[in-house]
Order: C-alpha cells, then sequence, then structure tokens
C-alpha cells in the first residue's frame, strides 16, 4: 500500500466539510480558512455566497481525488504517482470553486 495517497483524500474530506460550514455561516469570514478572494472577504453575506457557489465544484474534485487517492492506494510500486494524481484533481476542484465563488460574491 502506497499511504502518501491518503494527504489528498484527508484534504478532500476536510474541503468538503469546511466549504459548507463557510457557506451557511458556520465559519465567518476570517483571514485563516476558505476562499481568500477579496470579493468574499467584503461582507459576511458575500462571503456566504461565495461559498454556497464554490460547493459543487469542490465536491466534484474532492471526490475525483477520493477516487484516484483510493485506486493508488492499491497499486503496488506505484510512489507518489497516486499522490501527484489526487493532488492535481484536488487542486483543479478548488481551483475551478475559488473562481466560481470569487465571481460570485463579486
Amino acid at each position: 500500500m502506497e499511504y502518501l495517497s491518503l494527504i489528498p483524500m484527508v484534504l478532500a474530506i476536510a474541503f468538503m466539510i469546511v466549504v459548507p460550514m463557510c457557506a451557511n455561516g458556520t465559519i465567518k469570514a476570517n483571514p485563516v480558512v476558505g476562499i481568500k478572494w477579496e470579493s468574499l472577504q467584503a461582507s459576511e453575506d458575500a462571503w456566504q455566497r461565495g461559498h454556497k457557489a464554490a460547493i459543487p465544484a469542490t465536491f466534484v474534485g474532492s471526490i475525483l481525488a477520493l477516487i484516484v487517492g483510493l485506486v493508488f492506494l492499491f497499486v503496488p510500486s506505484s510512489g507518489a504517482i497516486g499522490f501527484i494524481a489526487s493532488f492535481v484533481c484536488l487542486l483543479a476542484g478548488f481551483g475551478i470553486a475559488s473562481v466560481i465563488g470569487g465571481k460570485a460574491a463579486a
């Protein structure tokens, strides 16, 4: 088993928990957790609206990262390939979610 692919998988689960918490106001606008666009930091309403818009892309990227990570978890001698592939899915999903959220909050 290649445990390196567990890192993006854990991050994917964290993103799937944190983004909806930001969207429903459980996590208020702050400089530490959440999408860091200026338009989202403008008000609490913008923060929630932007994160709500980002939920679908966040979930798609996170689920892809989980699937890819799970597959590579059981591929013998895959080395860092599983980590990289899973992390690319996660970053692509969150990058797209960030842009969608930033535009929705503007």
